[in-house]
């Protein structure tokens, strides 16, 4: 018999994919625990999680789905170099995320080395402060003169938003800006828990997508636009790429290292920053300040631009035989592989990659440790003519 109890339907979809309702030491799994995180976000959404409120998180999927995506981009810094990028950005998933009043995100302003809270908002809300960070930083471009309360006096009387021009005020008030072009935007959601309720999401999701014989889930279904959900989760995972790019002022080729320049006029870099620039992950940067290769210094967690591009030198490594038929000027991260990938093209194994780095043969970079990557041309060289 077919039960129209959402929330069951949905423990017995999992336990039906091989999820397990017990350890093998009796304790609740994951079962109960995919249930329980929908149980608690129903909760902070509709205030119960009975089968009512369940199948009202499915009517709201698509808002809720792509916040929970969002929120697992953690942190962004805007500034004057990449407040259009952002204002398009966050205008777009706004509209997505309009039904979702969670998570919330932490906004601060960041001035003089100091972060300043200015709200925690929903997501949907976070357009409207960077609306009125876009307008001040373009009256100061047209009006040198006026003041900083001007500016943000004449958005109220333009176009509203009394409540987020008073956080404006008051962050202009006390920390004695006299100029909105040194100010960053810290956008940070902190709560530790959003990726595990991703991922509980991930599987209702994939639950609701399933062909059913419920009269609810087929209904849902059919309202539900699967397609335009993919394009905003794709977008939303690109975030980060395409909001937090520092500056390349030297590519990387087969005959130099990459440089950089950060956005910020005082040089400083993100750690989101560092991340793509290196294309590692928060522990593997964890790892290297740890071990002193690559420390941020005592403002905020900042890194220095120098001390970065010095990095980035220090760990490219050109290979001692400079092989004359190999075009070495190449340009862009497209153009290195992993060992793995460079075994395949050089036609051995990756323990004799392993050996060819050591004897200096070929040419590498190690901003990760033990993640080397190689030159591609250099690869397809010798592959062929050794």
């Amino acid at each position: 018999m077919i039960t129209d109890d959402i929330r069951t339907q949905f423990q017995t979809w999992l336990k039906g994919k091989g999820c397990q309702e017990k350890t093998s030491k009796g304790r609740p799994s994951t079962i109960y625990e995919y249930v329980k995180r929908i149980d608690r976000l129903c909760d902070k959404l509709y205030s119960s999680h009975t089968s009512d409120e369940w199948e009202k998180l499915a009517q709201n999927i698509d808002s809720v789905l792509v916040s929970y995506y969002e929120s697992c981009n953690q942190e962004y810094y805007i500034n004057k170099y990449n407040l259009k990028d952002a204002l398009q950005y966050f205008n777009d998933i706004g509209k997505m995320c309009s039904n979702s009043d969670y998570p919330q995100a932490n906004l601060h302003f960041v001035y003089n080395k100091d972060y300043d809270l200015i709200s925690s908002i929903k997501i949907c809300q976070i357009e409207d402060y960077l609306r009125i960070f876009d307008f001040v930083l373009d009256s100061e471009d047209k009006y040198h003169s006026a003041k900083i309360d001007d500016f943000l006096t004449l958005y109220v009387l333009s176009y509203g938003g009394t409540e987020q021009v008073k956080n404006f005020l008051a962050f202009s008030s006390q920390s004695q800006c006299t100029s909105f072009s040194d100010v960053s935007i810290c956008i940070q959601y902190n709560d530790k828990d959003n990726a595990k309720t991703k991922a509980a999401l991930i599987q209702y999701y994939d639950f609701l997508q399933i062909s059913s014989d419920s009269f609810i889930v087929a209904k849902l279904k059919d309202k539900r636009n699967d397609n335009e959900i993919k394009l905003y989760i794709a977008k939303v995972e690109e975030a980060l790429d395409n909001l937090m790019k520092c500056l390349p002022v030297l590519e990387v080729t087969g005959k130099n290292a990459l440089q950089i320049r950060a956005v910020y006029p005082n040089g400083y870099l993100s750690k989101t920053e560092i991340i793509n620039t290196l294309g590692i992950d928060h522990k593997t940067l964890d790892k290297l300040n740890k071990v002193g290769l690559l420390t941020p210094n005592k403002t905020k967690g900042f890194y220095d631009e120098k001390v970065v591009n010095e990095y980035l030198k220090n760990h490219f490594h050109k290979t001692k035989e400079v092989y004359s038929d190999v075009d070495y000027s190449s340009e862009g991260g497209k153009w290195w592989c992993n060992r793995k990938e460079a075994a395949k093209i050089r036609q051995c194994t990756e323990r004799s990659i392993y050996n060819y780095t050591k004897k200096g043969l070929l040419t590498y970079t190690d901003y990760a440790p033990q993640a080397p990557k190689y030159y591609k041309p250099e690869l397809e060289y010798l592959a062929h003519h050794r």
